[in-house]
C-alpha cells in the first residue's frame, strides 16, 4: 500500500511520524516496509535509522554507479527498473523494514525534473516488494508533491494543535481527504485544541485520526539517529514503564494505518 505522510500548512515533521508509525507498525505485525524521503536534500529518516549520513562524502563510484535514490532513477531512466532490480536501492535496517537512501545530486533543479518524471514508476516498483511503501513528500516541490499524493492508497496528515492552521485546512479540505488519516505529532494533552476537542469541532470519527505523544527521549533519539535501539529496548505494552503512554498510544496510531479501510473525510462533510 502506498501511502504518502505531509505536513498541514508545513508544521512539525511528518519524517518524524512516519519513522515512528513504521517502526511501531513492523512490531504489532509481521509487515514489509519502506522508507522514502522525496524531498531535494532531505535526510531526516536516513539520519534517524543510521545515523547523520546526509553529511557523509560518499565514495567516488557511488556518484557514478548510483545508490539508494540516484540508483532507482538511473534504472527508471533506462527503463531497466522492475520488481527483480528495485530492491538495489533499497537497505534494510530490520528483516522487513528498509528505506531508499537519498539522492545525491547537488543540482535542486536537476533533481526535481527527474524525480518528477520517474517517482510514479519507482513509487510503484517499490510497492512490489513491500507491504507499504512510505513516502515523506512535504518537502517535495509542489508538482512532485501532487503526483505522489494522487498515486498514494492513503495520505496521513501531521495535524497540528492551532486553532487558525486547523480551521484553515477543514474549511477548504485537499483533493486527497477521502483517503486522509489525521495523525497529531508531538501531541500535548494540556493544549485548548486537544484530540477530543478536534474531533468535535471537525467531526472527525475514531479511525480517522491518532495522535503520537510529545516524548523528549523519542525526540533525542530520531536527532541523534539512535531511533532502532530507542524501539528494540522498549517493549510496546510495558505496565510500569515512564514511556508506557507513549508506546501505546503510537501503537493505536499504527494500528490505524494497519487497519485503514478508507473512511476518510469528504468535502462538505
Amino acid at each position: 500500500m502506498i501511502t504518502a505522510f505531509i505536513n498541514m500548512e508545513n508544521q512539525g515533521s511528518a519524517a518524524m511520524i512516519m519513522t515512528a508509525s513504521a517502526l511501531a507498525m513492523s512490531r504489532l505485525k509481521d509487515v514489509s516496509i519502506i522508507l522514502m524521503e522525496s524531498g531535494f536534500g532531505t535526510h531526516q529518516v536516513e539520519d534517524a535509522l543510521v545515523g547523520h549520513a546526509g553529511g557523509m562524502v560518499a565514495e567516488p563510484f557511488a556518484y557514478m554507479d548510483g545508490e539508494g535514490l540516484d540508483y532507482l532513477l538511473k534504472r527508471s531512466r533506462h527503463n531497466m527498473l522492475c520488481e527483480k532490480t528495485v530492491g538495489g536501492g533499497i537497505v534494510y535496517v530490520k528483516n522487513t523494514l528498509g528505506y531508499v537512501p537519498s539522492a545525491m545530486k547537488r543540482n535542486q533543479a536537476m533533481y526535481e525534473m527527474e524525480f518528477g518524471r520517474e517517482c510514479e514508476n519507482i513509487i510503484t516498483q517499490l510497492n512490489k516488494v513491500a507491504n507499504y511503501v512510505f513516502i515523506d513528500c512535504s518537502g517535495s516541490s509542489d508538482t512532485i508533491r501532487v503526483k505522489i499524493l494522487k498515486q498514494a492508497d492513503l495520505v496521513v496528515v501531521n495535524t497540528t494543535q492551532s486553532a487558525e492552521i486547523l480551521d484553515e485546512y477543514f474549511s477548504c479540505l485537499p483533493f486527497y481527504c477521502y483517503k486522509s488519516l489525521y495523525c497529531i505529532g508531538n501531541y500535548i494533552s494540556e493544549e485548548p485544541f486537544n484530540l477530543k476537542n478536534i474531533q468535535r469541532l471537525y467531526r472527525i470519527g475514531n479511525r480517522q485520526i491518532g495522535m503520537i505523544p510529545y516524548n523528549v527521549e523519542f525526540l533525542s533519539a530520531m536527532h541523534k539517529g539512535k531511533i532502532l535501539p530507542f524501539f528494540e529496548n522498549r517493549p510496546m505494552r510495558l505496565r510500569y514503564h515512564r514511556n508506557r503512554h507513549f508506546f501505546y498510544e503510537l501503537s493505536k496510531m499504527a494500528d490505524l494505518i494497519l487497519n485503514w479501510e478508507g473512511c476518510g473525510l469528504e468535502k462538505g462533510d
